[in-house]
């Protein structure tokens, strides 16, 4: 078993990375990071998520790709290359395994569950359902580009995801990270 002592994750964010956390201190319930590619959006997601579940000991946490399949080698791919230390190849996709790092306890393959060294939980999910995860509580939820969520309904997404923030530890906030391209609701209305 590893330690549970305290973990100190220090990572550096750029300026518009740097006013996003900010924002996910303060009062709102939904923050949308919007930039190009390259800008940053799913380090800044992965890292949201791994340094609450670190933060907020038994806290259940969601990290959605456009679905599971797509996931694997885009946002999960950012969350398992984020995990320290930084050499650790914690990458299940490039041969590594994510209890590698410092922070991980367990991982679940098939059901693409983290399990932190705080008993917190990291579930690898996907958007393919909007009601997919109706009957959690979500601590923290990372919503990896919703623009391109092409089965999905995002008024009905984003209805059910904001009546799940209401677990009894973490922040209860959610972080949508998207380019200005794709397909549906979100380019219309963000």
């Amino acid at each position: 078993m590893k330690s549970k002592a305290k973990i100190d994750i220090d990572w550096t964010y750029h300026e518009k990375q740097a006013d996003v956390i900010q924002a996910l201190k303060g009062p709102y319930d939904l923050i949308v990071f919007r930039t190009g590619y390259g800008g940053g959006k799913s380090v800044l997601g992965a890292r949201w998520v791994l340094k609450s579940a670190i933060q907020y000991p038994n806290s259940d946490n969601l990290c959605m790709a456009q679905d599971r399949q797509k996931g694997k080698s885009t946002t999960f791919r950012v969350l398992f290359d984020e995990l320290p230390p930084k050499d650790a190849n914690t990458n299940p996709h490039k041969g590594g395994d994510p209890t590698n790092s410092d922070i991980i306890e367990d991982f679940n393959a098939s059901d693409l569950r983290l399990t932190t060294v705080t008993d917190s939980v990291i579930r690898l999910g996907g958007a393919d359902r909007w009601n997919r995860y109706a009957g959690g509580e979500f601590s923290t939820i990372w919503c990896d580009e919703p623009s391109h969520y092409e089965n999905t309904n995002l008024y009905d997404l984003y209805e059910m995801l904001i009546s799940r923030q209401r677990a009894p530890t973490g922040p209860n906030k959610m972080l949508w990270t998207s380019t200005g391209n794709g397909y549906n609701q979100f380019l219309r209305y963000n």
